[in-house]
């Protein structure tokens, strides 16, 4: 195992209630991960990064306080600066107890998860140098409330009208040539064609190419975010495969901005980045500027009804005269 990953696990281990050492767990979460990014910029083929799964935890086969909560402290009498450096909190209702399950306690329970949340549309898939990767694997590792745990037809509507509900699936090539490449797209797109029965069609666009299962009655794309979007006829989810040959899964999810979607299912196991375990334990999403993306605050509000809310370690509300409203804000700071 990567060394600094090691050392990442043994804290954590040794987590204590304290919020100077959850700091360092997290620090060194970020630590390991841009090491790993700048080796994958500049020195593609250093020695470390022929492992395809460096700086990721196989998530079911670790020890299970890595997937416990470990809940923030909430003083009362110390609420000002706590909210200083924290946006978009949690109600108490959507705060987990220290203890309680961060995800889903095995693979298996992640397998019925994911069956339900794709309607099978994967089920033939050959997933060899393919990861699906993101939301769509955060839905299902979620902890789901217990009233519905269990339960198929419980399960699949909240994963179909709940916080999920607009989710779609994003597939991630690598490893692969430019002409497999192309010919793993081909064979993607026939997989959830055959595993459908409804009409499929594929629409490329700059970045992706996405697989819409089913026309809807006004099938017309609609705009999100300045880009044009498609969707797939209920229940069934646009399935997306993202124009770019990576190395390796770890150089995917590593790349991702927000710290709580990095996770990945290979078709056998989920692997998941420190900086996510950190997250999903935590139900906190650390800004980092470094990451910063046109879509990054919104995809980091989108994450907040999902369970995270957001940690600005540098906020410093006092500087901003509440009289102020809109951009001048920024020039007011």
């Amino acid at each position: 195992m990567y060394a600094p990953l090691a050392s990442f696990i043994e804290q954590l281990a040794t987590l204590s209630s304290g919020d100077e050492s959850l700091k360092a767990c997290r620090d060194l979460s970020h630590q390991i991960e841009n090491t790993l990014r700048e080796l994958y910029a500049r020195d593609p083929t250093h020695q470390l990064l022929t492992d395809p799964t460096v700086g990721l935890i196989d998530l079911f086969s670790a020890q299970p306080y890595l997937r416990t909560i470990h809940a923030r402290r909430i003083c009362p009498s110390n609420l000002g600066e706590i909210s200083d450096q924290y946006i978009l909190p949690l109600s108490r209702y959507a705060r987990r107890k220290d203890g309680e399950p961060a995800t889903v306690t095995n693979l298996r329970t992640f397998l019925q998860n994911w069956e339900i949340f794709t309607e099978r549309t994967l089920v033939s898939l050959d997933w060899s140098n393919v990861i699906a990767a993101g939301g769509s694997v955060g839905a299902c590792i979620t902890p789901l409330p217990t009233e519905i745990d269990g339960d198929v037809e419980k399960t699949r509507h909240y994963l179909q009208h709940g916080v999920f509900a607009n989710s779609d699936v994003d597939l991630f090539i690598w490893g692969l040539t430019v002409p497999e490449a192309e010919a793993k797209v081909i064979a993607v797109a026939k997989a959830v064609r055959d595993a459908t029965p409804v009409k499929t069609i594929c629409v490329r666009t700059r970045h992706a190419i996405s697989i819409i299962c089913g026309l809807p009655v006004a099938y017309l794309p609609y705009e999100l975010n300045n880009v044009l979007r498609y969707s797939a006829e209920h229940p069934y989810r646009t399935v997306q495969i993202v124009l770019r040959i990576y190395s390796s899964p770890a150089e995917v999810i590593l790349s991702f901005d927000v710290d709580s979607a990095g996770v990945a299912f290979d078709g056998e196991k989920v692997l998941i980045t420190p900086r996510a375990i950190v997250a999903i334990k935590t139900q906190i999403n650390k800004v980092d500027m470094s990451r910063r993306s046109p879509s990054y605050e919104y995809r980091l509000a989108k994450y907040h009804p999902r369970g995270f809310e957001v940690l600005v370690e540098d906020l410093c509300r006092h500087k901003v005269n509440p009289e102020v409203r809109g951009l001048i804000q920024l020039i007011d700071v």
